[in-house]
Formats: structure tokens, sequence, C-alpha cells
């Protein structure tokens, strides 16, 4: 700012400069006074031998000077108008050469993006699809579904898949009287936060303060009721905020008050023809948790849960398919999501659970092998592409397979 104001000052010192000196020379060195008059003395019809004939050169004469003054004003204003143009050029603050702006830049590399790009439906940025490492397949079918930015996703979920890092610092060690790592100041900043401050937290503090992130744990249990035990066991190593459990072989007969502790609520949808497969999810109690509704005949169940920012809530599905070439069962599994998708277009979507299909290829998209019916496999991915969502599970689940899925929209 100071040196934009310090080149404007310069240009008015100039132009202040040029108009009193050029008015200076104007005022003193009129045509009449400086040329002509002398001439007109010199040159009477007295003293000059042709008489008229004089008159005519002081008229050429004069006219002369006139033509000659006019030229000076126009060079005068031409070194002008180049003179400040030069300042300008040497202010610093002013591009030489601007350019067209980019009416859609991107939000990664800030380039233009004209013929292949993807819009986030919540801030309206542009970017290029490579620059969000989004495949081509996926980009074709964003058509159908809605998508969000990193910045405007959900706050950074903890790994689902990977179990926390214990610390190795032996416990009989002297204290230490440095903190050595980001996350210790993170716990120690919310377990001993001060009773009282000196001034009020904002509006903005509150809300970044409350935010946390959602631990998911997806297990295959194959009779929760045989592992009570270890469901406890993972409840208190893990501390989960949501747990999606397939082939719970529960009935009616077993409460879920048996099984999973207080201050975890438990949404079931059993087997109703035998005492195997089902699904359920438990949630902890703190959670605002809403059931989806969704057909009898199918092992799933699905659950709206309100976070902390403001806007749509989550859904989260529990999902299991089981092991039969059953086509009526895959076409209604496929109709229900497809259904909560399109109905919850502006919410994250987490669809977890044993799926049974080692068939499919999620690296590429297509059905390799035959083990079941290739219509079965081929009616779920084609469902997943239409919905618009990624299967994030990239290690074998169970041997050489991927049987456990994870399946969200917001893969970012």
């Amino acid at each position: 700012m100071a040196r934009r104001q310090h080149s404007l000052y310069l240009i008015l010192v100039y132009i202040y400069m040029s108009v009193s000196l050029f008015g200076f020379v104007g005022e003193h060195m009129k045509p009449t006074q400086c040329v002509t008059a002398p001439t007109y003395g010199m040159y009477s019809d007295s003293y000059h031998p042709t008489g008229l004939k004089g008159s005519m050169v002081i008229w050429k004469t004069a006219k002369i000077t006139i033509h000659a003054r006019k030229n000076s004003k126009a060079r005068q204003r031409r070194h002008i108008i180049y003179s400040l143009a030069f300042l300008l050029a040497l202010a610093g603050d002013i591009e030489t050469n601007p350019g067209p702006q980019t009416k859609y830049p991107c939000g990664v590399c800030s380039k233009a993006v004209i013929r292949k790009g993807v819009a986030c439906d919540t801030c309206d940025q542009w970017y290029h699809p490579k620059c969000m490492g989004m495949r081509d397949l996926i980009y074709k079918n964003l058509g159908h579904a809605s998508w969000h930015c990193c910045n405007c996703a959900l706050p950074n979920i903890s790994d689902f898949l990977q179990t926390p890092i214990e610390s190795s610092t032996n416990s009989f060690d002297c204290l230490n009287t440095t903190i050595s790592s980001v996350s210790s100041i993170e716990s120690l900043d919310q377990n001993y936060s001060p009773v009282a401050r000196s001034s009020p937290l904002t509006q903005a503090q509150r809300v970044k303060r409350q935010k946390r992130s959602l631990k998911v744990c997806i297990v295959n249990f194959q009779s929760v009721n045989n592992k009570k035990a270890d469901i406890l066991n993972l409840i208190d190593e893990e501390d989960p905020d949501i747990i999606a459990g397939t082939e719970t072989w529960l009935n009616t007969d077993i409460a879920s008050a048996e099984i999973f502790p207080a201050n975890y609520q438990v949404l079931r949808q059993d087997r109703l023809t035998s005492s195997h497969g089902g699904a359920l999810l438990a949630l902890k109690s703190d959670l605002t948790v809403e059931r989806i509704d969704s057909p009898n005949n199918i092992e799933a169940v699905f659950a709206k849960v309100k976070t902390q920012l403001h806007g749509a809530p989550l859904v989260v599905g529990s999902i299991y398919r089981p092991t039969n070439n059953d086509q009526q069962y895959m076409e209604l599994l496929t109709k229900t999501i497809t259904k909560i998708c399109k109905s919850h277009r502006k919410s994250a979507v987490w669809l977890c659970g044993d799926l049974n299909l080692p068939d499919i290829c999620w690296d590429q998209l297509n059905v390799k092998s035959h083990q079941y019916a290739t219509n079965i496999s081929q009616t779920f991915l084609d469902t997943v592409i239409n919905c618009g969502m990624v299967q994030m599970v990239d290690e074998n689940t169970r041997e050489n397979k991927i049987l456990d899925l994870f399946l969200t929209n917001r893969p970012t």
C-alpha cells in the first residue's frame, strides 16, 4: 500500500511540473508578440522595397509560426502520455500483461477448469478430477449423485480398520518435563481445561471444541451370544462410536442389554426364518440416532446420526447378504440402498457389512470370477456406481478375498 501511494505521488508531482512548465512557455511565446510583431516592424510598407508584398511576407511568417506552435503542443501531449506510462511501468504494482481472468479456477492447482471438471455441491468450487485423484468411471457417474470437496465434508474420521498405536514408554521411567507429540497436547487441553477464563469463549471456539471424530468398527460376529466377553474387550480397547455387525445369530428371546453395555443403543434386524444371519448397529448413547425404515425380509439396518456439523445427518447402514444365489434378495437390497441414497443426497452415507461378493474386483470395478451368479455381483456393482459410492477396504478380510466392505459417497 505504501509503495502504491509513493508511485501515485511521483505521478502527481510529474504532472504538476509538466503543466506548470508548458503553461509558462505557452504564455510567453505567443506568435503575435514573439514573431509577427518584430517582423512587421522590420518589414513595413515604408521600408520594404516591394511595398504591399512585404505584408504578404508578414502573413506567411505568422502562419508558419502558428503551425509550429500547434505541432509543439501535440508533441507535448505525447511526451506527457509516454512519460506517465513509463512511470506506471516503473511503479512495480501494475502488471504489464495481466491477461484474461480465470472464470473457474481449480481449487488445487488454480488452473482453469475448461472441459473436464467437478464442482462441490456446497461451496461451488471447481476441481480437476485428476487433482482429486478421481477415477474416470466414478467421474462419469457423478451426474446421478451429489459430491462435496474435502473442506465441506465431515470432520476427520479415525481409521476404522487399524488399531491405535499404543505407547511403548516404560511406566517406571522418570516423568518427562516436555510434551513430545501433538496428540498429547490435544489430550492435555481436553482433560485439563481451566474452570474459569479471563474472557468468555466465542461461538466459533465453542463449536470447534465440540467437534470430534467418529470411530467405526465392522465386525462379523458369527453368534453374538457366544462372544459376549470378546465384544466387551473390543469396546474397552477400541472405544468405537459405531459398531456395524453382521451374522449376529440373534432372535427375539435375546435382549440387546444382555450383550452390550448401557452406554450403547442397539438397532437390530434379526433373520426371521432361522437363528443365523442378521445385522445390527450399536451406537453410543450420546449420539442422536433415528432409524430409517427398510424391508423386513432383508438383513440390513439403517440409521441417521446427527453430527456436530450444521446440515444433513450422517447415514449409516449395516448389511448382510447370505451365501446363496438369490437374485430377488439382491434386487430388493439394491433398491433399498438406491432409495436411501436418493432421499439423502446431501448426507454422507456409510454402508458397512459382509456382502459375500468375492467375484468383484474393486480396483477395476468389474466382475472377474464366478463363485456366485454373475447377475448378483453385477447388480450390486452397478448400484454402487450409480449412487456415486466408493469401496474403501483395499486389504483382504478373509483369506485372499475382500468380503467385508465399507462403501461411502464421501471418500475424501
